[in-house]
């Protein structure tokens, strides 16, 4: 709830005129599921897709399936996304380690997101705010781009009813990219997804995050009219 709010919220959103396909791929009592489930996920969105080639979609996939190597088959999967014109985004994972070392954020052509915090720095008299790597957070070469993912308000249920909380992780960062690029996508129609991940890393790159550990991975930047909104 609180990754659909962050793409496509009413209020919360980044991209509010986009249309949530809800994917089923986890076991929700248990937030549990496996490759098989990944893999036949992305099988059914090629699918649905395919019945209406001429509207764009972006994958969003906020979660981690194993650390220290890759997966062929969420590779594969990811490749056959990517293929049929489908931008990958995916969360960097909510572990202090090297994200090439975490799947699906080491698979080749993924959008890869980390979380950014607001810290201040300096004195009381000097003090000013900067954009930081959130503790925590997935870091190194294989990331892209970093977005809020620091107690962020988003969307929430209590039982039944809705409401709204402060969240952290990776999962909301990767939500805050694919509204991003789904406004990207309604702007430029016609762009393929290696464009959108280039726009998305060339227009990130005016704030470094985390120069010791993730030097070339700015803030997404969505246009001056979206700044506030994801900050």
């Amino acid at each position: 709830t609180a990754v659909a709010g962050a793409v496509a919220g009413a209020t919360l959103g980044v991209a509010p005129a986009a249309e949530i396909v809800d994917v089923k791929m986890v076991e929700c009592r248990r937030l549990r599921g496996t490759i098989d489930a990944i893999v036949q996920g992305a099988r059914w969105v090629l699918a649905d897709h395919a019945r209406h080639p001429e509207r764009r979609a972006v994958a969003n996939w906020s979660f981690i399936a194993d650390t220290a190597a890759t997966i062929p088959a969420l590779d594969s999967a990811v490749t056959a996304l990517i293929d049929a014109g489908i931008p990958v985004v995916v969360s960097a994972g909510n572990i202090e380690m090297n994200a090439c070392r975490i799947a699906p954020a080491n698979s080749p052509g993924a959008i890869v997101v980390g979380a950014s915090r607001v810290r201040r720095t300096g004195s009381d008299s000097t003090a000013h705010l900067v954009d930081a790597r959130t503790p925590g957070t997935a870091f190194g070469a294989c990331l892209d781009v970093f977005a809020p993912g620091d107690s962020v308000l988003l969307p929430s249920m209590e039982g039944r009813l809705p409401t709204t909380q402060l969240w952290t992780g990776t999962s909301m960062s990767a939500g805050y990219v694919s509204g991003a690029i789904a406004l990207y996508l309604e702007a430029h129609p016609a762009a393929t997804p290696t464009e959108v991940a280039d726009h998305i890393r060339a227009t990130s790159r005016g704030t470094v995050v985390d120069p010791t550990r993730s030097p070339h991975t700015g803030l997404l930047f969505i246009g001056q009219d979206r700044r506030l909104a994801v900050r």
